[in-house]
């Protein structure tokens, strides 16, 4: 590989995620996707490096241009390995698949977990008994597959025979075709890894109506089929794989901050990108009816502080023995200790956007107040900002503090600044105030009251996330 096309060293591979089987992760950029095991795991594949391997940690998925002579690939993954820091014997693919287009599908039962990790590129696809021998061109379809079972070798072998009809099945279902006209089957160069895990008891099938087996199937299939509806799709508006996962954590990691507040000042231009953010968000008709209040003097936030106390004692009174013993011990404001505070509001009267969406629905100027002050938070936590969302305010004296017409709602009292720490988990839920409900409970499928929790937890479990990965712990 000539010295230009060669990846940099493994410092642009960033953290390693960890995936929903224990010990395992993936790291993943534009040139590279890596599984990295602690333990190394027992494995069959067809990888140009390391086919005849049955023990490793490492499998590595390298990206190279259409133009890729092929000339000496071994040498090259060889190349990429040590870059990576990888100095143990290895299986290595290559793909001209773009890898941020990768799928990561999780399948689980009560028994075992398999993880798929495929990498789709159809530029030649052919059709295997009909397509005749001819020097392999870009285009290879790419899977490899994390079993956390003890597998025969046998049943390794029947995993890959299960793993290829679900790829060729997908490739059917999609109407994929050879240049002959006829069904595509795969490309020339497919490429399959089967990587267990040796743990639990040992599985001696694995073909499609085996449990494992139907875990096999259906995930290279779902994999098989979103990367397809991607292909299909262009894409061309989807974010790079870096900025989805950034996206995600702010989601993930948001909290809603009362404590840890330090004094470093935010500065205008942070802020500046807080409320630019929050004017971004989406609003019914296009109407925009916020407003936003920043108040740093120290006697206005006093004031307010008072307004919080006296409602706080009230708002205790409303619970009993241990509930209010619990809610009493609770930090549920920042007012003085944070930097800045802001107050969102919301202007039902305004006249942009027309009214329109708003004549039988005018409660929308509130949700769509609610999805700017949801704009600010995420983009906060992006910039190391904590924010506290104080709803324990007595609304008239919010209003005479901070003259706020009567056709203007306060909608949200908002606590800004930089804090030591982000709680691993949400203060309320950490304290014991309320845990956070299972979300396949909260699905309903067509109508209100028809929840599925299989068919929900079977949608759900396509998510592959430090969350999901956490959740599965």
């Amino acid at each position: 590989m000539r010295k230009k096309q060669m990846i940099e060293t493994n410092r642009r591979m960033g953290m390693s995620e960890p995936l929903a089987i224990s010990g395992v992760y993936l790291a993943r950029d534009e040139r590279v996707i890596q599984v990295r095991s602690d333990e190394p795991l027992t494995v069959v594949s067809s990888a140009v490096v390391g086919g005849d391997l049955e023990r490793t940690k490492h499998i590595v998925n390298m990206h190279v241009h259409k133009s890729y002579d092929c000339r000496a690939p071994k040498d090259d993954l060889q190349l990429v390995a040590r870059e990576l820091g990888i100095i143990e014997p290895f299986v290595g693919m290559m793909t001209a698949a773009k890898l941020d287009r990768a799928q990561v599908i999780v399948e689980c039962d009560s028994q075992t977990t398999v993880i798929a990790i495929v990498t789709v590129g159809l530029s030649h696809p052919i059709a295997a008994g009909v397509t005749p021998a001819h020097r392999a061109e870009p285009g290879t379809i790419n899977s490899i597959l994390v079993v956390d079972a003890q597998m025969t070798r046998a049943a390794r072998v029947n995993a890959i025979i299960t793993a290829t009809e679900a790829k060729t099945l997908a490739l059917i279902e999609a109407g994929n075709r050879a240049p002959h006209g006829g069904f595509a089957s795969g490309t020339g160069t497919d490429a399959i890894v089967i990587a267990s895990t040796e743990r639990g008891s040992t599985v001696e099938y694995a073909g499609p109506i085996a449990p494992i087996g139907a875990l096999i199937g259906r995930a290279v299939r779902r994999a098989i089929q979103n990367a397809l509806h991607a292909k299909k799709e262009g894409r061309i508006h989807c974010f790079s794989d870096k900025e989805r996962r950034g996206l995600y954590r702010a989601i993930y990691d948001r909290r809603d901050v009362r404590s840890h507040f330090t004094s470093e000042p935010i500065a205008d231009d942070v802020l500046a990108r807080l409320l630019d953010a929050a004017h971004h968000a989406p609003s019914v008709g296009f109407m925009q009816p916020w407003n936003f209040i920043i108040i740093q003097n120290r006697e206005v936030r006093r004031n307010i502080h008072d307004i919080f106390v006296s409602a706080n004692q009230a708002a205790a009174e409303l619970y009993d023995g241990e509930r209010r013993s619990l809610y009493n011990r609770l930090k549920l404001a920042g007012i003085l200790e944070a930097p800045i505070n802001l107050c969102v509001t919301c202007d039902e009267t305004t006249l942009r956007g027309h009214g329109l969406g708003r004549q039988t629905m005018p409660e929308t100027a509130l949700y769509s107040t609610v999805c700017a002050v949801q704009n600010l938070w995420l983009a906060a936590r992006a910039e190391g900002v904590g924010v506290g969302w104080v709803s324990i305010l007595d609304v008239d004296e919010l209003r005479t503090t901070l003259r706020i017409p009567e056709e203007v709602v306060p909608v949200a009292y908002l606590c800004l600044g930089y804090v030591t720490e982000f709680g691993t988990e949400p203060d309320l839920e950490i304290k014991g105030w309320e845990q956070r409900a299972p979300l396949a409970g909260l699905i309903h499928f067509e109508r209100y009251g028809a929840t599925d929790e299989v068919r929900a937890g079977e949608l759900l479990s396509s998510i592959s996330t430090d969350r999901e990965s956490k959740d599965k712990s």
